[in-house]
């Protein structure tokens, strides 16, 4: 065993895999390419990311090394996974990679490869004031589901509005358009769709109908408009869905005003998912309830260049934008007079600004917050209900690593490892968030979660 070793330590390294160099000398006139096609001038992807005109025509040129701190923000702002952006050979992974596209106020998140038969989500907001409905014929056969909110669908000289949870099929050859019920002037918020030719979680029907605490109609989930989003998970198992439940109950015993959850834990907790399900299940006693995630209240991008957001102090002290979450959602939903909110700043992915789409407010909403950091000092006054998903922090690099492949590659697991853990043991350090907490759920096991009992 000893002389395997030691021969191992002396081999030859290994030569560069065959096409590396060619790769790597495509990545220039493919930085171009990727920004032409998305209609950018050098001047307005140096705002966007922050890296100066001459930087960004040197890369394109092919005279400038392509480092990973100036790949990964032209991957944010295109919205596209570094592999792709770069051209890096197929690894076999099936995954999609998704990449949103905004086009006639309709964003498309692909859900398939091209070719075939081609699956989206669709996120549709409100349509400006006198936009008229444009119908268009095309080869093919449409199935569309209804995620969440309203849809109106014009097919041929019907009209028909879809309710989440309703479906539709149509030869598309006859004239058909699709898009918001209302118009941007009724402050409605978005609605959501999954489509296939060949809006954003699917409500958990089925989760909480048996806890229903009134004879009320469940009543909807209103999501962030952000194209950051992650879909619903099925109900696991009846042990998970028992303790949600039981979670739901005592957060509406807190009161029949608005009432705001916050959700936290190490970055890949599962915080997202047990929103979601959280939400469902809130809503199931028929209190309206509202879903956002402080990822859409982080800084801008463009402006990282201002401050440390890469290190794991950087992430901790500079990534968020807590002025902004209170302002624009937290504030308004603690206030009985506000009539409406915000439910997200900054896109994540695209980064536009929706601070101006406003959601309207009941008097007895449930706001339900997820994201890491939630209880720091400048927000933690807010909360009515504190939970925090507990996993072992091993766990949350190898989870993070997982889900964040697609977009980091190889870097995934020492961002999560150097960036993110580093952060969230700082946040610990400083705010010592556990004793505050109403819950906490050891979320090791997805299908079999358990309250933890705590001092």
């Amino acid at each position: 065993m000893g002389d395997d070793a030691n021969a191992a330590d002396h081999q030859t390294p290994a030569s560069p895999p065959p096409g590396r160099d060619g790769v790597l000398a495509a990545v220039g006139p493919r930085l171009r390419e990727v920004r032409r096609r998305n209609g950018m001038t050098l001047a307005e992807l140096a705002e966007r990311t922050g890296i100066n005109e001459s930087t960004l025509s040197r890369l394109e040129g092919g005279t400038r090394k392509p480092t990973l701190e100036l790949l990964l923000p032209l991957a944010e702002v295109y919205a596209v996974p570094l592999d792709e952006l770069v051209g890096a050979p197929r690894t076999g992974d099936p995954r999609i990679h998704l990449r949103p596209v905004t086009r006639d106020g309709l964003t498309y998140v692909p859900l398939s490869r091209p070719g075939g038969v081609q699956a989206h989500k669709l996120l549709i907001r409100p349509s400006p004031a006198g936009a008229e409905p444009t119908l268009r014929t095309h080869e093919g056969f449409e199935w569309l589901y209804v995620l969440a909110g309203r849809l109106r669908l014009i097919l041929g000289e019907r009209t028909l509005v879809l309710k989440s949870g309703e479906a539709a099929e149509f030869d598309t050859h006859v004239p058909h358009w699709l898009g918001p019920t209302t118009t941007a002037r009724s402050n409605s918020s978005s609605s959501s769709a999954t489509r296939v030719n060949g809006p954003i979680c699917a409500p958990a029907r089925g989760l909480c109908e048996d806890r229903r605490m009134t004879s009320r109609e469940a009543a909807p989930v209103d999501h962030s408009p952000s194209t950051w989003q992650q879909p619903c998970p099925a109900p696991a198992s009846a042990e998970r869905s028992a303790l949600i439940g039981a979670l739901a109950d005592r957060v509406l015993a807190r009161g029949t005003a608005r009432l705001l959850v916050g959700i936290d834990g190490f970055t890949a907790a599962g915080k997202t998912s047990f929103g979601h399900e959280l939400a469902a299940c809130v809503a199931e006693s028929g209190r309206p309830v509202f879903r956002a995630t402080l990822d859409d209240f982080k800084n801008p991008w463009k402006d990282r260049h201002l401050y440390d957001r890469e290190s794991g102090e950087g992430y901790y002290r500079n990534a968020y934008d807590y002025e902004a979450a209170k302002r624009l959602l937290l504030d308004p939903f603690r206030s009985p007079e506000a009539a409406s909110c915000a439910l997200c700043s900054i896109d994540p992915l695209t980064q536009e600004t929706h601070a101006a789409e406003t959601t309207p407010l009941t008097r007895d909403a449930v706001l339900i917050v997820d994201g890491v950091f939630a209880f720091r000092p400048e927000i933690d006054a807010y909360w009515d209900f504190r939970v925090w998903l507990d996993v072992d922090a091993e766990l949350s690099v190898r989870r993070g690593a997982v889900r964040d492949r697609n977009w980091a590659g190889s870097d995934a697991e020492s961002i999560h490892r150097d960036r993110y853990l580093v952060a969230e043991r700082l946040y610990l350090a400083e705010v010592d968030p556990l004793p505050g907490m109403d819950a906490i759920v050891d979320n090791t096991d997805f299908a079999r979660p358990r309250l933890v009992e705590h001092g």
